[in-house]
């Protein structure tokens, strides 16, 4: 039995802790830094969004998450009866 997500997936050091999307953090330099770590090494910080997305270089959005068997999973938690992420 295997489990696979049929999105890009890549190694990275840590999972991210902020919810983000490629939009906001890529007219931020500071943000768009820190995006760039989920992202394809093929990535070129001359790119359009659109072509990026397009290419699939980047996720769209990051969220939150745990790392749970060497992979991350979005923090899911329960608040109020109601599911939360992050």
């Amino acid at each position: 039995l295997e489990f696979q997500c049929p999105t890009t997936q890549l190694c990275v050091e840590k999972c991210p802790e902020t919810s983000m999307t490629l939009l906001k953090a890529y007219s931020n330099p500071k943000d768009f830094a820190y995006y760039k770590n989920f992202c394809k090494e093929e990535l070129s910080s001359s790119m359009p969004v659109q072509e990026i997305l397009k290419l699939g270089l980047c996720p769209a959005v990051l969220l939150p998450s745990k790392a749970i068997t060497r992979r991350c999973f979005p923090a899911l938690g329960l608040k109020g009866g109601v599911v939360t992420v992050g």
